[in-house]
């Protein structure tokens, strides 16, 4: 099985944005994270669609909420605001 990486660093004013993406075939495991360095969101694609659980985390690291998704629709969001 293959997998490729892929880092985007995007600039926005002062401001920068980290996000990881790893693919596995038809399933790419992508990470976001705040200039903290910690995780801001975390989840699974599915032939480009957001699927399963994907995990809002605060700036400190604790989880925000969980927003469950099926074929890229949101089924039912967990906690948060």
């Amino acid at each position: 099985m293959k997998s490729v990486i892929v880092m985007l660093m995007i600039c926005i004013g002062f401001a920068q944005i980290i996000k990881i993406e790893t693919a596995y075939g038809d399933s790419t495991y992508v990470e976001e994270y705040y200039m903290n360095g910690k995780v801001k969101i975390k989840g699974y694609k599915v032939n480009n669609f957001k699927h399963g659980d994907w995990f809002f985390y605060t700036d400190k690291g604790k989880v925000d909420k969980i927003v469950r998704y099926k074929n890229g629709s949101k089924i039912k969001t967990l906690g948060g605001k």
